[in-house]
């Protein structure tokens, strides 16, 4: 049984080769003109959900478009390509792994399917205005936090279009009911300490938790938003991709043996 995961994370000192990192790279943000997403696709080999874009296309476009990946992965085409549907998972990092929490809950909720497991990289579970986190780590850190409410802006349609509040269960998963979350797919959460969104993943994972979901939950206080994309420049951030790779084999083995 896992450690009690607590409601708030924690930082120390930021690790001295994000550190470099960060002051090499000054213009360097999460949505800015400098960004990690284009260059990382020729590091991993999985099948990405080229979603369309927020603000021309707004929510639930890009849950929509993430169904239909998962199922072609768990459907005919997939098994021809040698897919188990039974060994389908689902993982994002920040803006992804939002939608891959709230994927999980609506395949929960319309009988469909369920993924074998989550990978949920620094999730966005909720807009982090509240939390502790928010302020310590407000700018400088690649993912700066007031830019998270524009995001959320841009994603969420206005009238006339179908409108949906920001505490909507497919929108913000952190902010619903222990009992809600229960009979999930299993989790790997990983959060780190320099980042504005890593109390609102804790808070998750603290009530998944509690709701009795199989989760394993991986903190490093050293460590900042988006250390995927550092991997290839932080020796500390290789080892926390590392270690999301060992989840992944160890979901996948737990579910096929």
């Amino acid at each position: 049984m896992p450690a009690k995961i607590p409601k708030v994370g924690t930082r120390s000192n930021l690790a001295d080769s994000v550190a470099v990192f960060l002051k090499d790279h000054p213009n360097l943000h999460l949505g800015g003109d400098g960004d990690f997403h284009q260059e990382r696709r020729h590091h991993l080999e999985t099948i990405g959900v080229e979603y369309r874009l927020a603000p021309e296309h707004h929510f639930p476009t890009q849950l929509d478009e993430y169904v239909a990946v998962i199922d072609w992965a768990q459907g005919p085409e997939g098994a021809a390509r040698g897919i188990s549907s039974d060994l389908v998972f689902g993982g994002g990092d920040s803006a992804g792994g939002n939608m891959t929490e709230a994927v999980t809950l609506r395949r929960r909720d319309q009988g469909d399917k369920s993924l074998a497991g989550q990978l949920l990289l620094y999730p966005e579970s909720r807009i982090p205005f509240d939390t502790p986190a928010a302020e310590e780590n407000n700018s400088g850190l690649y993912l700066e936090c007031n830019g998270i409410f524009s995001f959320a802006d841009h994603y969420l349609p206005q009238a006339p279009e179908k409108t949906y509040p920001p505490s909507y269960k497919y929108v913000s998963p952190g902010m619903q009911t222990v009992e809600y979350l229960k009979n999930q797919a299993p989790v790997a959460l990983f959060t780190c300490g320099f980042d504005p969104l890593r109390d609102v993943g804790v808070e998750y994972g603290s009530k998944l938790q509690e709701s009795g979901v199989d989760i394993q939950w991986h903190h490093y206080p050293t460590l900042t938003h988006g250390f995927l994309q550092m991997a290839p420049w932080s020796e500390e951030c290789m080892k926390a991709t590392m270690d999301v790779a060992q989840e992944l084999k160890r979901m996948a083995y737990s579910q096929g043996s």
